[in-house]
């Protein structure tokens, strides 16, 4: 018990900032150059944090193979703490400009709660909250798949983790070019439709590879919708109620994570670890598998219902949806390396082909 009130706490004075932040920042960021901007400082935070967890992986595989598990977990809470320390002291050293005018007056917080901001906003706030809700069924439920059911060592693990690490500093970038030129919505709606595939992809394999594999893609795309989401978001406000929009934002985000990992565990208690398959059962290595599927399934509904009904907030470049496509991070590079690999080959009749 005070072990879940510390990690209250802890979530409690993480968010407490968040408001605060994303208005500061925005402010000093146009809205023309946001996702260039939040794209490659996310990619710095994902270059760091893949550094963070190759060395996470090491101590705690060195602590093991000693048998000090619980040294090596002291060891990473202190060097997390004293990383915080120092962000907080650059933090310190930044400098807040001066107020700008307002063009009308603040909505207090309380009001903006009940008006629930505009129409665009609203739903935008219910589909932010039903896509955390959904993921987060299965979210937790990861970790004990792979280490307990898939036996994963805690190389493995680090593996897995890091490849979404990679995912996200190789695609970020792109995204918030692709956001900045066409449009926030536009990204939301290609990643927003393909998070669902990603958790019924661990049904069809176990192998350490594939299972890393799946989760670069989701590195991938994940980046992209969260990066597309934050950013239409403070398309969507006001600039002097962006810190009440991000704050609503948050608390309707985190109802969602709640509700999503309480209705997660109860399946989890229920879930039959068999499926009928040509008149008979075949057993599972867990019931786990199923509830990805459901996560899967409950975020295309998400989509389907809720992203036809956003609007772009800001004037945008148009494109066509094949075009986009071409765009995007993953085909973009195959279509360069293809067209490398097709202008290495002689052309036709050359005496090469002789």
């Amino acid at each position: 018990m005070a072990f879940l009130l510390l990690v209250v706490v802890h979530a409690t004075l993480g968010h407490l900032t968040v408001p605060a932040w994303n208005s500061l920042i925005t402010d000093a960021v146009g809205p023309h150059l946001r996702g260039q901007y939040f794209g490659e400082r996310a990619r710095l935070m994902a270059l760091t944090s893949f550094a963070a967890l190759g060395l996470g992986s090491v101590i705690l595989q060195t602590a093991r193979s000693w048998s000090l598990s619980g040294l090596g977990f002291v060891t990473l809470f202190v060097l997390a703490a004293l990383a915080r320390s120092g962000s907080a002291h650059a933090l310190g050293a930044l400098h807040e400009a001066p107020a700008a005018e307002l063009s009308r007056p603040l909505t207090p917080l309380g009001a903006f709660l009940r008006k629930g901001g505009s129409p665009r906003f609203r739903r935008f706030v219910l589909y932010s909250a039903l896509i955390h809700a959904t993921t987060l069924m299965a979210g937790p439920y990861f970790v004990v798949y792979l280490l307990n059911h898939l036996h994963f060592s805690y190389m493995e693990y680090g593996a897995w983790m890091a490849a979404q690490v990679v995912g996200q500093f190789l695609s970020l970038k792109a995204w918030g070019r692709l956001g900045d030129r066409y449009g926030h919505l536009r990204v939301m709606r290609v990643t927003g439709y393909l998070v669902p595939v990603l958790p019924i992809l661990y049904v069809f394999g176990s192998h350490w590879l594939f299972v890393v594999g799946v989760n670069l893609l989701a590195g991938v795309v994940w980046s992209g919708l969260s990066l597309a989401m934050g950013n239409y978001l403070f398309d969507t406000v006001a600039p002097e109620e962006k810190a009440s929009a991000v704050a609503i934002t948050s608390v309707v985000n985190a109802l969602g994570w709640f509700s999503g990992a309480m209705v997660g565990g109860w399946l989890v208690g229920v879930l039959p670890d068999s499926v009928p398959f040509l008149g008979g059962e075949m057993a599972l290595i867990s019931n786990l598998p199923l509830l990805f599927v459901l996560s899967g399934c409950g975020r295309f509904l998400v989509g389907w219902s809720l992203l036809p009904l956003l609007r772009e907030s800001r004037p945008v470049e148009p494109t066509s949806l094949d075009n986009f496509i071409g765009e995007l991070p993953v085909f973009r590079t195959l279509r360069r390396a293809l067209w490398r690999w097709r202008s290495k080959l002689p052309p036709p009749n050359s005496p090469s082909e002789a």
